[in-house]
């Protein structure tokens, strides 16, 4: 479908004037546009999440004090000590 407004209105007040949606203009829902799988974390989730992070951490320090630590363990050990 082929839109155009040559009065220069902008995309979505166009489509909205004919009673459209931007979704309405494709074949299938576009990747971006898909509902999320699910919603947030619970707290318990969270809560498991964090300590299990936080075994990691404490796993990959004490290879790093042993001077075992690899460039992989490294990264990973950056990820698992960031902040959320």
């Amino acid at each position: 479908m082929l839109l155009h407004c040559f009065g220069g209105c902008e995309t979505a007040d166009v489509i909205a004037a004919i009673g459209l949606s931007f979704g309405d203009l494709f074949d299938r829902p576009l990747e971006h546009h898909l509902p999320p799988i699910r919603g947030g974390f619970n707290a318990r989730e969270l809560l498991e999440l964090n300590a299990h992070e936080a075994t990691v951490a404490a796993m990959l320090a004490d290879k790093a004090a042993a001077g075992t630590l690899t460039p992989e363990d490294a990264q990973r050990l950056v990820q698992a000590a960031a902040p959320a």
